[in-house]
């Protein structure tokens, strides 16, 4: 798609459904602030099973609550003429989001890059070994995303969501990649709320594309 043409949609999908996505993310705001504030100081986020307080994880949960809403979607729509041409893609992203809600939750990635610490195996760039799950699973969407591209693109209203989610998910990332032990304590509990709160406005993002998708007259018909 265009310039022009990726502007149009963002215009298009604010002006449709800015009455949901207005509150929406206002409302995904507060949540992280709240679940940051209620989990561990700034630094909500610690490994569940750890079993460090009532209240850690909170961000993990809501960012699967998320994902799990956003593959269910594409699961439905799966039924649908819009998906004709290419169900197995639908139902692959489908399940892609409900295997990204149940990492979220049950930190998935975090118990295989430790496998693979113990293991020996290199982390890329010197980094955090959980890069090599993430490529895989962005590896992954990106090839399905180019599958369904000739049937998203008949869907313009799914713009902004989609694009805030590459942004918070971007932006999770990079703030991952920052040199952590370099920190003071105090600045690791924002820097952390940062990064997980990215992460999860991501994931809210993407519960917004699929409830948006779920609207559409396309993929209310169903075969």
């Amino acid at each position: 798609m265009s310039m022009s043409g990726w502007s149009g949609a963002l215009s298009t999908s604010w002006k449709r459904h800015r009455s949901l996505l207005l509150p929406a993310y206002l409302g995904g705001f507060a949540v992280c602030a709240i679940a940051a504030y209620a989990g561990e100081g700034l630094h909500y986020y610690i490994d569940l099973r750890d079993g460090t307080g009532r209240f850690s994880g909170l961000m993990s949960l809501a960012s699967g609550f998320a994902l799990l809403a956003f593959g269910w979607s594409f699961l439905a729509v799966s039924r649908s003429p819009l998906a004709r041409s290419n169900r197995f893609a639908w139902i692959g992203v489908g399940l892609l989001g409900v295997m990204l809600a149940f990492d979220e939750v049950l930190q998935l990635h975090e118990g295989a890059a430790a496998m693979m610490v113990r293991a020996g195996v290199p982390a890329p760039f010197g980094l955090d070994s959980d890069l090599y799950i993430f490529g895989a699973y962005a590896g992954i969407a990106a090839v399905l995303a180019l599958k369904l591209r000739p049937s998203l693109g008949r869907l313009p209203d799914l713009a902004l969501p989609a694009l805030l989610a590459i942004v918070f998910f971007a932006l999770s990332q990079g703030i991952d990649l920052l040199p952590w032990q370099a920190f003071r304590h105090d600045q690791q509990q924002w820097v952390g709320a940062a990064e997980e709160g990215s992460k999860c406005l991501g994931s809210w993002s993407l519960a917004l594309l699929g409830l948006i998708l779920l609207q559409s007259p396309e993929a209310r018909r169903t075969d």
